[in-house]
């Protein structure tokens, strides 16, 4: 297999190639596809040159990663907004739309197994199981954890809230 990277051209009229001899490429062509990307209410992060001889490339923006290593545990807030849990001992709350962590908790010795989320009285819970045998109770508000609940041998395997009705 190895580790270099071929071009696979597509049939899809939007796709873009560019040559290595610095060929320019059909400006028309790649601003109608920015555009196409890019709301009104928004600038582009698109440069493109208009020299004869050589042209910028376009990179994604690239985000600094939340977890250090492998997430093992994801739940869902509300559309949009997920929480996730990883071998890294963190928990952190994402606004997907935005690409952002919206906040970070910190406190289990091992690897965060499970999480589950619930909303009860306007207050957001969340719990996290971890190979830590533990069980903690966090809320939006507190970076620290509200309880801890100890008493298991072995890795928390499952985790649910149930709602008191």
């Amino acid at each position: 297999m190895g580790n270099n990277y071929t071009h696979l051209a597509t049939q899809d009229p939007s796709e873009l190639h560019s040559s290595s001899a610095g060929t320019r490429p059909d400006i028309s062509k790649l601003q109608k596809w920015t555009t196409r990307f890019t709301p009104a209410d928004h600038t582009s992060n698109i440069k493109i040159s208009r020299s004869t001889s050589q042209f910028r490339e376009i990179h994604p923006i690239i985000r600094a990663p939340v977890h250090s290593d492998a997430i093992g545990a994801l739940a869902a807030v509300r559309p949009g907004i997920v929480l996730s849990g990883g071998r890294d001992k963190l928990l952190a709350l994402h606004n997907m739309d935005t690409g952002k962590c919206i906040l970070r908790w910190y406190g289990h010795e091992k690897e965060v197994t499970k999480i589950s989320y619930q909303n009860t009285f306007a207050k957001h819970f969340i719990l996290s199981g971890s190979r830590d045998s533990q069980i903690r109770l966090w809320q939006f508000d507190s970076p620290s954890t509200l309880r801890i609940f100890s008493g298991h041998q072995m890795s928390i395997g499952g985790l649910a809230m149930l709602d008191r009705e």
